[in-house]
């Protein structure tokens, strides 16, 4: 565990377990008989150490992203908003549906919509579509589709320039104007969603 990560100003309770590429590779080797308690047998007991904890899990459900959900309270879908790349959410929220029967109560928090551009108008449409369907079943199932997010994130060069900053700043100065407003906007709604849920 890295403790007080980070070169931004004002933030000094930020900790980071960094992951590893490496760690695709490895998830086909998993043969232990719990091969998705292997994260919470690590770090179980520091969970409660932290208000929030995030886990980037890869775009399956393969074994390194159940040991994330084997730990989870909810979880988070980003998607871009087009037909492709939606056309899926219906299936992982059944498959995370079915992995929590027979693990922890997680339920969805929600899809946020990233790399938005707002001179496409397929983005705007399958956002609308996203907002109509939200809350309501999926098919046949009475799984209902997740909340999506009120705040999106629109897809700007400041937001990759971000990643290579490297000199002490505040969040402001990180992610310029835009970039830093989106992420405080979602901030509020992800914590307020939280209380919900």
């Amino acid at each position: 565990m890295q403790r007080s990560v980070g070169n931004v100003q004002g933030i000094e309770t930020l900790d980071l377990l960094p992951s590893s590429l490496k760690l695709i590779d490895m998830q086909d080797r998993l043969t232990t008989d719990a091969p998705t308690k292997i994260l919470s047998r690590g770090i179980g007991e520091l969970l409660g150490e932290y208000d929030y904890v995030l886990i980037d899990c890869p775009p399956n459900l393969g074994r390194i992203t159940r040991n994330g959900l084997d730990i989870a309270d909810a979880y988070l879908i980003p998607t871009i908003p087009d037909v492709l790349s939606t056309y899926g959410i219906p299936q992982i929220v059944t498959k995370v549906k079915e992995f929590e029967e027979m693990s922890t109560g997680i339920v969805p928090l929600g899809i946020v919509a990233t790399k938005v551009r707002r001179q496409v108008g397929l983005h705007k449409r399958t956002l609308e579509i996203m907002r109509e369907k939200a809350g309501k079943p999926m098919g046949e199932s009475q799984i209902a589709y997740p909340y999506v997010f009120r705040n999106i994130f629109i897809e700007t060069a400041q937001i990759a320039e971000a990643a290579e900053f490297q000199r002490d700043a505040t969040l402001h100065q990180k992610w310029k104007s835009s970039a830093h407003d989106a992420f405080y906007r979602f901030a509020y709604e992800f914590i307020e969603r939280c209380k919900e849920v």
